[in-house]
Formats: structure tokens, sequence, C-alpha cells
């Protein structure tokens, strides 16, 4: 079942079963066509998995003729089993725990003109936007939060970039989009419009950079606060 349920799932699945078993053992696996995936129904998701390299894994989806709360805890405990027996230690050795020793750590501001050369192992701590500071530790959710004080300040902007199809890379591939089969991951920034956040820490910096050249923001206006071991 999807992450979204459909009027057609809501007929198959609760809202509470869908809460308490969307990422269960029962409900994962491998496809490698999440984005063609999608919401569709039970059945046509069946016909998808049955022409990918992952029919194999997947023969025991293919096999049923609906998806169902019963389907889902079968699995799960079927394939609990299968770990259960797989993984389970023969003899367990006591160790003593290793000491911890605390490394101190100071916060170093960066500007956005060379953060995509120094971001590479370093944490997040924040990022800075016209002198206002706001704490954010995960660099994707950094950059969906900077698109969207872009858009509050120039909306018609990122509504033209929207439609055209933004991209930084050589390749060519799409981020932000008013059609999400052409990312390859999405999230809505707002109504139509929708950010590929999948991404690294240095192409995220680039991604940003990119922006601000296109939204004509100086970049003076951003830093980011990451955290270096001294």
């Amino acid at each position: 079942m999807p992450q979204s349920l459909t009027p057609e799932w809501q007929n198959i699945i609760s809202g509470e079963e869908h809460k308490l078993l969307l990422h269960t053992l029962g409900n994962l696996t491998l496809t490698g066509y999440n984005a063609e995936l999608a919401n569709k129904n039970f059945l046509d998701k069946k016909l998808i998995f049955s022409r990918s390299k992952t029919v194999i894994l997947n023969s025991d989806v293919i096999n049923k003729d609906k998806w169902t709360t019963v389907e889902i805890i079968a699995r799960g405990r079927r394939l609990a089993k299968i770990l259960v027996k797989r993984f389970t230690p023969e003899k367990i050795i006591e160790i003593e725990p290793a000491k911890i020793v605390n490394t101190p750590e100071k916060l170093m501001k960066i500007s956005l003109n060379n953060a995509a050369e120094k971001v590479n192992g370093k944490n997040l701590d924040s990022f800075i936007f016209d002198n206002k500071t706001y704490k954010q530790n995960n660099y994707a959710l950094m950059l969906f939060e900077v698109v969207k004080l872009l858009d509050k300040e120039k909306p018609a902007m990122l509504g033209k970039i929207a439609r055209e199809g933004f991209s930084f890379t050589e390749d060519g591939r799409i981020y932000i989009s008013s059609d999400i089969k052409l990312l390859k991951t999405h999230k809505q920034i707002r109504e139509g419009i929708y950010l590929d956040m999948g991404l690294n820490a240095k192409n995220i910096m680039k991604f940003i950079d990119s922006l601000f050249t296109r939204f004509s923001v100086k970049k003076s206006r951003f830093q980011i606060v990451i955290t270096s071991t001294e």
C-alpha cells in the first residue's frame, strides 16, 4: 500500500490500519520503480512488479489477488521468521564497553561561495538568511526551507522555473518542476510545484548557490553554520 491512500485504497485499508502497517516489514520491498508505482492500485502495481528484475523477491506479492491487512501481516511474519533464523547469533560474547571520548566541537560559519567544498563530513547546525538564524541539522530540509524563503520573496520566479524544469547539473536532471513525473523523488513546495531533495550535502550547496543566482538574490545574505571537531 502507498504512503498516501487514494479513494480506491481507502476502500481496502482504513486510516488507522494504514498508519499502523505502512512501514512494517510486511509492506516493504525493493522495486526500482517507486516513482512509477506511486499510489496505483494493487493490480496495477502487480503488473509492474511482474516485469521488473525484482520479480523473484516479490513473488509472494504477485501471487496475491488483494493486498489487505491480512496479507501484510502474514508476509511480515513470514519474512521475520527468515530473518530471525538467518541472523540470530549462535553465541553472544560479552565484551567490555568501549570508553567514550568526548571530542570538543566548534561552530563554523561558511559563506555560500565556498560552501560546497567544505561541507562533506560536516554536521549542519543551522543556516543564516538576512541575519536571521534558522535551526536546522538536515541539509535536505535546509534546501526545502531555503526554497520556501526565496519563493516568499519572489513567488513568480519559482513558478517560472517550475514550468521550465529547473536543473543545475550537467546531466540536465530536473530538480524543481510542476510535473512530478520528471523528478526522481519529490516534496511539494506549494500546490503544483515540487522539489527533488535526493542529493548529498555538497550538491545541495551547489543547488542553493544556483538558486540564488537564478532568483538574482545576493549570496552574501546566506551562510551555513557547521560543527567541526577541534
